[in-house]
């Protein structure tokens, strides 16, 4: 019943998250649009609740977003009126796309061989989840306590996830489903990015959409994931650039789809603030209009940052005091080699040729976003023992994605338009 239950609550969130107004895309890219906005949806609730002091139910949880969404799910999955002249390319997936599922079907087999976590999900990301699940509210002081190791300000969407999946019954976690939940991501994240490539009219959206999935398939199973934070993370930044790249009309609905993946950003991981604020500076750079954009993210990571103050939640946001730019040598001798993704620098080398396929000046807003984020790592790792090797690999995957966006967009800058 544990497990069923968790699969049912995770079912529910395109349900949930259907009250978000998006124009005809595929199928493919309103399912991932759905399920981020309900899983933000519900998390945003949970948090506000827990700020008020009141515990999670049903009945506080459900009422709003059925209230917006439950009249017109139906008819926004399945019969929702096209265009008869827009053209989202291939109806069927080719076999360049069945990669993609391969590689995700990859992954499944070694999380259900317990292969592809690491310690940070036993000590705390799913002891939160089980601890907030059983009190149904944010247990800070519990989270807070120095024996306990668990990063108290670390932001709390993937806790409050697996809280979500414990209500309706016995006050446990399916700690498999939560593992398991690491390939739904990655499906998910590889559907928006096919899904929205393929309505801007993007050539090769099926390869593109093959090599994310099976290079970020490697880095979770390399970098021992499941469970973790970097899926969700990794999702709802595809989503919001996805949506900020791949839009061609109503720029005002692809804003508000990004808005909500940005907010699900920032309250997913600390370093989620930093590709906020980057992919915001982009978005003005390329557009010289985003500031509306910002404000659901910036009140979002606002929100959690207050919280955690109020309450003493203050440990990963404060600096380090053994950080020194006079080890700055050696730490960037280590990121140069981390660089590498362990895998020769082949992954910057084929993203080379997909930037070089298009309009490359497109690319480079983009481009200057990666290389901020590299630089945003290099100054919190400068210690006389950076240890790279345990977390790069992992912090790595972001500005690897923003790279990889902006060969979308030079791709979408030579693209032809979505209308015949």
């Amino acid at each position: 019943m544990v497990g069923l239950r968790f699969v049912l609550l995770t079912l529910a969130l395109p349900i949930l998250g259907s009250w978000i107004r998006v124009r005809p895309l595929p199928l493919a890219a309103r399912i991932a649009v759905y399920f981020g906005t309900g899983l933000f949806t519900i998390v945003a609730e949970m948090f506000v609740l827990s700020m008020l002091g009141v515990p999670w139910s049903f009945a506080l949880l459900l009422p709003l977003p059925i209230l917006f969404g439950v009249r017109r799910s139906y008819r926004r999955f399945f019969g929702e009126p096209r265009d008869p002249k827009r053209r989202h390319g291939r109806r069927t997936p080719n076999a360049i796309l069945l990669l993609a599922l391969f590689a995700i079907a990859i992954l499944t087999s070694v999380v259900l061989a317990a292969g592809a976590t690491s310690g940070d999900f036993v000590f705390f990301w799913g002891v939160k989840g089980q601890r907030w699940g059983q009190e149904r509210t944010l247990d800070y002081a519990f989270t807070k306590e120095p024996s306990h190791y668990m990063h108290p300000d670390y932001p709390p969407l993937v806790p409050l996830y697996y809280a979500w999946t414990m209500l309706g019954g016995n006050r446990a976690l399916d700690w498999w489903g939560a593992m398991l939940a690491t390939p739904l991501f990655l499906l998910m994240s590889t559907a928006a990015l096919w899904g929205f490539a393929r309505y801007a009219g993007l050539r090769g959206a099926e390869a593109l959409a093959a090599f994310f999935a099976t290079l970020y398939a490697l880095f979770y199973i390399r970098n021992a994931v499941a469970g973790n934070a970097e899926p969700p993370l990794i999702f709802f930044e595809t989503l919001a650039l996805a949506a900020l790249t791949c839009w061609r009309e109503r720029p005002g609905e692809h804003d508000v789809i990004a808005a909500i993946a940005l907010s699900g950003v920032a309250l997913t991981k600390v370093e989620g603030g930093v590709f906020v604020a980057l992919v915001l500076l982009t978005t003005w750079i390329v557009r010289r209009s985003s500031w509306k954009m910002g404000v659901l993210p910036v009140v979002t990571l606002a929100a959690w940052l207050i919280f955690g103050y109020v309450h003493g939640l203050t440990d990963t946001y404060v600096p380090r005091d053994d950080l020194s730019f006079a080890y700055i040598g050696i730490t960037l001798k280590e990121m140069l080699r981390e660089l590498s993704l362990h895998l020769w620098y082949t992954p910057w080398i084929a993203l080379a040729i997909f930037l070089l396929c298009g309009r490359a000046r497109a690319a480079l807003p983009y481009l200057a976003a990666s290389l901020g984020f590299i630089l945003f790592l290099l100054s919190i790792y400068t210690r006389a023992e950076p240890h790279l090797e345990w977390s790069a690999g992992r912090t790595l995957m972001t500005p690897f994605l923003l790279a990889l966006f902006g060969a979308v967009a030079a791709q979408r800058s030579s693209a032809p338009a979505p209308h015949s």
